[in-house]
């Protein structure tokens, strides 16, 4: 999977090869909040939100974008269970759990 740390360098077509492609997405639960953590939050964002907004998530309203991040990160990181799952089941299970969406 094309890292979504460079989605702006992507967008702007560049004439030379942007080195983020050597990035990769966080894998696991654990990994995603050390970006969150150790990065920008701008850096964590990418993966929370193609989750949300590009999936198919039904019977649930979600928060804007920056309260979105925030509230799933806060619930990731009080769930010590999430750690060793994939990012995106971690970020799914924290969807179900804050705003009652079903997959």
């Amino acid at each position: 999977m094309k890292s979504w740390f460079c989605a702006a360098a992507v967008l702007a077509a560049t004439a030379s090869i942007s080195p983020c492609y050597a990035q990769q997405a966080p894998a696991t639960v654990a990994q995603l909040l050390a970006v969150c953590r150790d990065q920008s939050a701008q850096a964590c964002r990418g993966p929370i939100l193609d989750a949300g907004f590009g999936s198919d998530f039904g019977g649930c309203t979600l928060p804007e974008s920056e309260r979105l991040v925030a509230q799933v990160v806060a619930w990731l990181a009080q769930h010590p269970d999430e750690q060793t799952k994939s990012a995106g089941a971690g970020i799914e299970d924290a969807f179900v759990s804050l705003y009652n969406c079903r997959s």
